[in-house]
């Protein structure tokens, strides 16, 4: 009786030895299966002109602009070392302390990257992403054929920007000399073609994913081209043609997914949006709060205006803070007539936040619920894209959605 207990005892440690043996294999397995599935990455940066500057590296838009790294700069220089959670492009961020960013767009995996930029000299104070491979930007070392193309692809938006200018002084030179002319509705059409160039800003800066697409590029750096112009509902149509021209499985990774289901929305966009117009507000007040931390009875604010513009934004928005000011002079025009603004935005982070309003000076009501495009608001107005807004009248009707700068300019004439 003795022995069989002994060798049943010798039979139960020899199972669990072998359970443990097992799990032991199956977690190396494991840790060799993940190791082989994660993606290394070092970045090494020269900085000039911003010392101790915060430096942060995101994912794109398809992961939510994920953080995946940050540091500072010390001695004039950085170091970014990990892994990634995917081949793509990242950005590289440089915060500086009395402007905006400056992005670089890095194309990862790749064996030996290196950005260079001044803090004084490759920055202007116009608020779009600073891109690689141009002069007045940050300047990107890659051994990676990929970063190569998007460097071309800049450098086309860069000479369209330029092309942008250009023309709008053309403009404004027509304008000018018909100014004198005696004839009023002359003067108004030019004048009415320069208030107008601003809107065309997304239409020069989607003609260069157009460019940059023809020339036979990769798949990656069409998809970014294209990620990069997403918000022109005007380029839809032949965007969706050249996601649909890439190879299958470019199609259908996780950025080729994220921009179809992005152009399928600003398909809807409009149609979804307008279907708000001539509704009413149930509840008057906005969720956020004023940058003093303060909630606001919003009510109050639609009640003593006839018109009410509600601007969403983001401090991160080029767009958006290049149409605000144009919607900021109206308000200046008409605030005394009988015209308010709200500004919505949809910031996470609040020190970027406030400095945005300091660098802007609007003088306007500012609140955010600091939870991007998951606030009670966003969600609740189906805002999907920034820059978004809604003219509101003083019963709380929206009588507008996604109104123009001369929508706007003509309904604030005609009513106030």
């Amino acid at each position: 009786m003795l022995q069989a207990k002994t060798t049943l005892f010798r039979h139960t440690l020899l199972s669990i030895a072998s359970l443990f043996l097992l799990l032991s294999c199956s977690e190396q397995a494991k840790e060799t299966e993940d190791d082989s599935a994660k993606i290394p990455y070092r970045i090494t940066a020269t900085v000039y002109n911003c010392e101790g500057c915060e430096v942060m590296m995101r994912a794109q838009a398809h992961r939510k602009l994920e953080r995946i790294d940050s540091t500072v700069v010390k001695d004039g220089r950085y170091v970014l070392e990990g892994f990634i959670p995917e081949p793509g492009f990242y950005g590289v961020a440089v915060h500086y302390p009395k402007k905006l960013f400056t992005t670089a767009y890095i194309y990862l995996p790749s064996d030996s990257v290196h950005i260079t930029v001044d803090g004084e000299n490759s920055l202007r104070p116009n608020y779009f992403p600073r891109a690689v491979g141009s002069a007045r930007h940050n300047l990107v070392s890659s051994d990676s054929p990929i970063q190569t193309q998007i460097d071309t692809f800049f450098w086309i938006r860069d000479s369209l920007q330029q092309k942008s200018m250009n023309d709008k002084d053309l403009v404004l030179e027509k304008f000018q000399q018909t100014y004198d002319s005696g004839d009023p509705a002359l003067v108004q059409l030019w004048a009415d073609s320069l208030e107008n160039f601003d809107n065309r800003w997304a239409n020069y800066m989607s003609y260069a994913a157009d460019l940059f697409i023809r020339k036979g590029v990769s798949p990656e750096a069409a998809i970014f081209a294209l990620m990069e112009n997403r918000n022109d509902r005007m380029a839809t149509d032949r965007f969706k043609a050249y996601l649909a021209a890439l190879p299958a499985e470019h199609q259908q990774s996780p950025q080729g997914q994220y921009m179809e289901n992005y152009l399928l929305e600003n398909e809807q966009r409009n149609k979804n949006n307008q279907r708000f117009v001539n509704s009413r507000i149930r509840d008057l007040n906005l969720k956020g709060s004023t940058p003093a931390g303060i909630e606001v009875d919003e009510s109050e604010i639609f009640k003593a205006n006839k018109l009410t513009l509600v601007e969403f934004w983001a401090s991160w928005c080029g767009p958006c803070r290049m149409v605000m000011p144009e919607y900021y002079e109206l308000y200046k025009k008409y605030k005394d007539k009988g015209m308010g603004f709200i500004a919505v935005s949809m910031d996470n982070r609040r020190d970027m936040w406030l400095k945005a309003i300091e660098q802007d000076g609007f003088d306007i009501h500012h609140v955010s619920e600091l939870k991007g495009q998951y606030g009670d608001d966003m969600r609740r107005f189906e805002i999907k894209g920034i820059p978004a807004n809604m003219l509101v009248d003083d019963t709380g009707k929206i009588v507008a959605v996604d109104i123009s700068r001369m929508d706007l300019r003509d309904k604030l004439k005609e009513n106030l």
